[in-house]
């Protein structure tokens, strides 16, 4: 695998058409009740502004703007939806292809990586549409975020296959530096990070639940998404206080 790409202000994102191992995309959040409050009590205007679908734009006070270039940009008003097809559904895509496919969320407490990711949090209620035949096409336009999509790809695609295929699922929380099975808070034995030449890297002793369809797969994550450490912080009254990681095979 080549080295990640380093962006620097002003740098040109490779072209779609190519193929490339590790891609960024930058979301901009809208802004809070409270932060467009103190925004306009200040006169002060947003510090970071899409100025394009590839372009980022960093204002500051004392110097001239600076803009940087990603692979994607995703303006404030973009849709969960939006958010999928432009991030993740190629990704999705490679891992149905037969590669190994990672998305991962990165920024500040606050910034909207569990929404991204997982949708609204309501304390485990109305993360997602229960899926149906015919409720696929009106859950793809609600707030669900791309672990569920996700899982909505796949099993599209694996019930347009003619030969079975296995799916199992794993849910590994990171707090305080320390592993939990979100499929099985009372193991009995200690996480632990692995690797060997044939599975790479994995965690020892979590549970891989194998699924038979999309409905089992979505009740299961609701329910690990709920067991999930969450706090207060200056951004957001229900922070996720830890990483999760959804593995699926």
């Amino acid at each position: 695998m080549r080295n990640t790409p380093s962006f620097h202000p002003s740098s040109t994102p490779t072209d779609h058409g190519r193929q490339e191992n590790i891609r960024v995309g930058v979301r901009i959040r809208p802004m809070s009740s409270t932060e467009a409050a103190h925004s306009r009590q200040r006169d002060i205007p947003s510090a970071i502004t899409a100025k394009g679908p590839r372009t980022l734009e960093l204002t500051r006070e004392t110097q001239p703007p600076v803009q940087f270039r990603f692979d994607s940009v995703l303006r404030e008003r973009a849709s969960q939806l939006q958010a999928y097809d432009v991030l993740a559904r190629p990704v999705v895509s490679a891992l149905l292809a037969g590669y190994n496919a990672s998305i991962l969320a990165y920024g500040e407490s606050g910034s909207g990586k569990t929404y991204t990711i997982h949708g609204p949090d309501e304390s485990g209620e109305g993360l997602c549409i229960e899926p149906s035949p015919d409720q696929e096409r009106e859950a793809e336009g609600e707030r669900e975020g791309f672990s569920f999509r996700a899982l909505r790809q796949i099993f599209s695609y694996v019930r347009d296959l003619e030969t079975g295929v296995n799916v199992t699922l794993s849910c590994v929380e990171v707090y305080k530096e320390k592993l939990t099975d979100l499929f099985n808070r009372k193991g009995d034995k200690d996480l632990v990070v692995r690797h060997d030449k044939e599975r790479g890297i994995f965690v020892q002793h979590v549970s891989e639940i194998e699924i038979g369809n999309l409905s089992e797969a979505i009740s299961l994550m609701k329910d690990a998404i709920r067991l999930r450490h969450t706090g207060t912080s200056d951004n957001n009254n229900r922070s996720s206080r830890s990483h999760a990681v959804l593995t699926i095979k």
